[in-house]
């Protein structure tokens, strides 16, 4: 064999090798690498190398993100990454954390899961150095019953929510305590017992919210002293001393709206029942009683004021009407009226009855037609000094004779 054929042979050989040598390695092994500028450039972009790869570079963008900052992307990785599985716990969530809010001042305020739990962190009342009220204010509907102990300066804001209980709801011990609703449609109710008790040498100021007891029970029964400026009370036993400047008290027990067996001062407000029973008075005033009016409206279809046997009588203003009679006295009651307007639309405007002595040196007078302004019976005897009666004659301003004959001093009369 000659030098020529070996040479042709093993050219022949060299490219069959090759042929069999790309037909085995898949194409995309033959890609280009990145240059070693193009490395270069992308190092200096910030972007990293598969194997280098940061937790940032393994984030997905968002569907509707075109881009991702470095923040969110590290944040999502975190919480991917490092967060437990949820797991249910068995025990059960706090049930009352939060149910009310005590704040004493500017302080902190701060979250118990009940009236009484507040309250016991409660210093005593000191002018010196603890004269603010801590306010506990309700964030969700209690139940009672709730004491407010002796020097504790305690608002209980009921905050628009319901405060109930089957007996006696909110006792009063303090000098120091108020009720309020900051929201409107607070509400403390009791089933069974009294919505509110105010203990001997107790006070509450009621500002607003509503009183209401189911039961054969008034909705606030006073041992001690009651303000009231604002709110809704359903029936009131005044056992001591109380006194209305604003608000609505409407009829409770036997539809008496105030039971009155102490001193009574109506400054304001309004006072009224829906009973036609003479019995059952928007106000009955007790013996050894005393009755004081300087403003307001006391009315019922019935009789708006009953008195009997009082220790004194005292009326200076105000609306009193009541459909059968506006005031109706008896026994040895002490009657003294300057002001005021009474009025009945089918009785009489006063009625003084027993051994009553009343003096008039103002007010109005309107009784129904045909009727006398003043109904006088028995001994009882009625001095006028003053006052307007819209009768159709004078001798119609008082029911005898005998009762003008033994007044002294004039009285004015109008025609109707």
């Amino acid at each position: 064999m000659n030098h020529a054929t070996v040479l042709t042979r093993f050219a022949h050989a060299m490219l069959a090798f090759v042929l069999v040598v790309a037909m085995c390695v898949p194409m995309h092994a033959f890609a280009d690498e990145p240059s070693e500028d193009a490395a270069s450039s992308m190092a200096q972009s910030g972007d990293s190398s598969p194997g280098d790869a940061s937790p940032d570079s393994s984030v997905p963008e968002g569907p509707d993100d075109d881009v991702q900052s470095d923040s969110d992307s590290a944040k999502a990785v975190d919480a991917s990454s490092s967060q437990e599985p949820a797991t249910v716990s068995s025990e059960p969530a706090p049930a009352a954390a939060g149910v009310v809010t005590m704040q004493q001042g500017a302080g902190e305020a701060k979250d118990y899961d009940s009236i009484p739990a507040a309250l016991a962190d409660v210093a005593d009342y000191d002018y010196k150095t603890n004269k603010e009220a801590y306010v506990i204010t309700l964030n969700w509907h209690v139940d009672g019953p709730v004491t407010i102990p002796a020097n504790k300066k305690v608002v209980i804001d009921l905050n628009g929510k319901q405060f109930k209980t089957t007996d006696d709801a909110l006792i009063v011990e303090s000098r120091l305590a108020t009720l309020q609703d900051s929201q409107g449609g607070g509400r403390i109710e009791s089933m069974y017992g009294t919505a509110v008790t105010i203990h001997a040498d107790a006070k509450l100021a009621v500002l607003s919210g509503e009183i209401t007891s189911h039961s054969a029970s008034y909705g606030i029964n006073n041992g001690g002293t009651l303000t009231m400026t604002g709110g809704s009370v359903y029936g009131i036993a005044n056992n001591s001393s109380a006194t209305i400047s604003g608000g609505t008290v409407k009829g409770g027990v036997a539809d008496i709206a105030i039971r009155n067996a102490g001193k009574l001062t109506l400054k304001g407000g309004s006072v009224s029942n829906g009973s036609t029973d003479p019995d059952s008075p928007a106000i009955m005033s007790h013996p050894s009683s005393s009755l004081i009016v300087s403003d307001g409206w006391i009315s019922s279809p019935g009789t708006a004021v009953y008195a009997r046997n009082l220790a004194s009588l005292q009326i200076s203003g105000g609306l009193i009407s009541g459909d059968q009679c506006g005031v109706d006295v008896d026994g040895s009651t002490k009657v003294d009226i300057s002001g005021g307007a009474f009025r009945s639309y089918s009785g009489f405007a006063l009625s003084a009855d027993g051994t009553v002595a009343a003096t008039i040196s103002g007010g109005e007078f309107t009784s129904a037609s045909g009727k006398k302004a003043i109904d006088r019976k028995d001994t009882a005897t009625v001095t006028l000094s003053g006052g307007t009666f819209n009768v159709a004659s004078a001798a119609d301003v008082c029911d005898s004779s005998t009762a003008m004959a033994r007044s002294r001093g004039t009285a004015r009369s109008t025609s109707r």
